[in-house]
């Protein structure tokens, strides 16, 4: 990433120098022209593993904590939003009106934790928040149990009679008797749910004059815990992650919308989900799998009911083979004509490196062309180390701009 701290860009930097007391016929003209120019910058910004080692985002050492699980997830049509609430107005012409939530430390647009949890809970009965939200009716709670109960089976590969069962084995053996397990109203979905989100689990009281069962809350040392999810790497757009969209709503039926623009992350992003998961009526890989089923079915983030903030399970990276030939499009800065440098793209592996070749061999390049590359050396899990240019006078033409 070519800026320090996308957060400040976005809400200090993108006013810098605004003239706001500019009136006049040409102030609107003036406006949309600044922020264009403020919005190519944030367009450009890149993302990949390399700059999030650069800002030292902690994400893969955590994970080699013994009790955390990750899970990653990439973005699909029409991208993802968060933070939309956020003040980023001033009344101006061709702004971006809403905000979008940043890591303070980093500045990477994220999903708090607090966020996750609250998306994950939300496809189940909540039967434990009935007093709290009276809005979600008796039908409502029945359809979620059965969702829950489906998402199970196909993660568990367990029936619903086998869930009951793992619920009284699971009771049994925290030394609760078979004649108080029928005192307990809650099936293997509201235990599940209490032990998830609320971090209860179910125990025989033991103060006296209040004999029965009770819901104890854990330790914080030993309840699941949800961690803040961050944008890894961009699959697609040549390492860019971010634009601007438009949401236009309709206060009036027969009055024009107002279009509104909001910063938002492309598809083909992937995300990385962090959990500190403990074992329970579920071990931690399976809760991980059973988040996967539901982040994968409703998505998270701001606006998933019109489309944004839905994922999918990424493809497995491709392996590539030392010799393997690739196109790749070239693009060269004018700092690099000096030193016969240039930077190459390979859209088939998402690879972009700079590379120096000999200045006869430079000066059959241009600017924006496609080459082709033969892969040089490979990492150890198969993706691509180095490329080699091969000759553009064995390569058949290829259309492009012309070299400056």
């Amino acid at each position: 990433m070519n800026t320090p701290n996308l957060g400040w860009l976005y809400y200090k930097e993108y006013y810098y120098d605004f003239d706001f007391k500019r009136t006049g016929a040409n102030a609107d003209a003036y406006q949309e022209r600044f922020f264009r120019n403020k919005h190519s910058r944030i367009r450009s910004q890149k993302l990949d593993r390399q700059s999030l080692q650069w800002l030292k985002l902690p994400v893969e050492d955590m994970l080699s904590q013994q009790d955390i699980h990750g899970l990653q997830l990439q973005t699909i049509y029409p991208g993802f939003a968060s933070g939309l609430g956020l003040i980023h107005e001033t009344g101006s012409m061709g702004e971006s009106k809403l905000g979008m939530a940043f890591d303070h430390v980093t500045g990477i647009p994220y999903l708090p934790g607090s966020s996750v949890k609250g998306a994950l809970r939300a496809v189940f009965p909540q039967q434990v928040l009935s007093t709290k939200q009276p809005e979600l009716d008796v039908d409502s709670i029945a359809d979620r149990r059965r969702f829950i109960y489906a998402l199970l089976e196909s993660v568990l590969e367990k029936s619903t009679n086998d869930l009951s069962q793992a619920r009284d084995e699971h009771l049994t053996a925290r030394a609760i008797s078979e004649e108080v397990q029928l005192e307990l109203e809650d099936d293997f979905v509201d235990l599940l749910e209490r032990e998830l989100f609320d971090g209860t689990q179910v125990e025989m009281s033991t103060e006296e004059g209040s004999p029965g069962l009770i819901h104890k809350a854990r330790s914080t040392y030993h309840r699941d815990l949800f961690l803040d999810a961050f944008p890894m790497e961009s699959l697609a757009h040549e390492g860019r992650f971010l634009d601007f969209d438009f949401i236009t709503p309709h206060k009036r039926p027969f009055a024009n919308p107002v279009p509104i623009m909001f910063l938002k992350i492309l598809p083909e992003v992937l995300w990385q989900f962090s959990f500190k998961l403990e074992d329970g009526l579920l071990t931690g890989q399976q809760k991980l799998k059973l988040f996967e089923h539901i982040l994968t079915y409703s998505g998270a983030g701001a606006k998933t009911h019109v489309g944004y903030g839905q994922f999918k399970t990424p493809e497995p990276p491709r392996v590539f083979m030392e010799g393997e030939e690739l196109q790749g499009k070239i693009s060269i800065s004018r700092d690099q004509y000096a030193s016969n440098r240039f930077t190459v793209y390979v859209e088939d592996a998402n690879w972009e490196k700079t590379l120096q070749v000999k200045e006869n061999l430079f000066r059959q390049l241009t600017d924006g062309n496609t080459y082709t590359f033969r892969v040089s050396k490979l990492n150890e899990d198969g993706s691509i180390r180095s490329v080699k240019l091969v000759p553009p006078s064995n390569q058949p033409n290829r259309s492009g701009r012309k070299r400056r």
